[in-house]
């Protein structure tokens, strides 16, 4: 893997990459904190041994002088580009076989799901959700309805009522996932 493609993340800039004999990692949105230290918004590992891919993202979270809400119109479109590009990646080195993917999120419990109005908010039920999926095949239908299983999962979380389908998930999470793969 090319220090190129060890920018697969899942987005922003303002990062750094380096592949190395281990695999590659690339870590974006990096900020300098007032104590020195550096915060991060996103992680991606790829590990060479296993062709995994790891990606973390903290910039679905925001706050305000309420507390932190999880910011769902923020991570979708970058979630469904960066399924696509992950299973591509994997590909170039894999192109055979099952493909397993997981979504989660943790450290639900202090934060809330905004309603329709600002001043509205439902607070967390659980912690933390996953869901994974593994296929041969990752064409946008799976990838699709596996986007489409992580968004019900965190409105479960929050207590919200699911998504009755994937154009009603696209209208409120702000995304238009492809039908296609020439789309992306």
């Amino acid at each position: 893997m090319s220090r190129h493609d060890a920018r697969l993340w899942i987005r922003g800039g303002s990062g750094s990459s380096g592949a190395g004999g281990e695999g590659a990692v690339a870590a974006n949105g990096i900020r300098t904190q007032e104590d020195g230290s550096y915060l991060a918004g996103g992680v991606t590992q790829w590990f060479a041994d296993n062709g995994e891919i790891w990606a973390v993202d903290t910039t679905a979270f925001g706050s305000d002088e309420r507390g932190g809400y999880f910011a769902y119109a923020a991570p979708f479109p970058h979630l469904a580009r960066f399924l696509r590009s992950a299973i591509k990646a994997i590909r170039t080195f894999a192109p055979e076989g099952v493909i397993e993917v997981e979504f989660g999120a943790t450290g639900l419990m202090d934060t809330g799901f905004p309603g329709e109005v600002r001043s509205m908010r439902t607070p967390a039920l659980s912690d933390r959700v996953s869901v994974r999926a593994t296929a041969t095949t990752w064409m946008p239908e799976r990838r699709n309805e596996l986007l489409l299983r992580f968004w019900n999962a965190l409105l479960d979380a929050y207590g919200v009522r699911p998504a009755a389908s994937l154009e009603d998930f696209e209208r409120v999470a702000a995304v238009q996932l492809s039908r296609n793969d020439e789309e992306d």
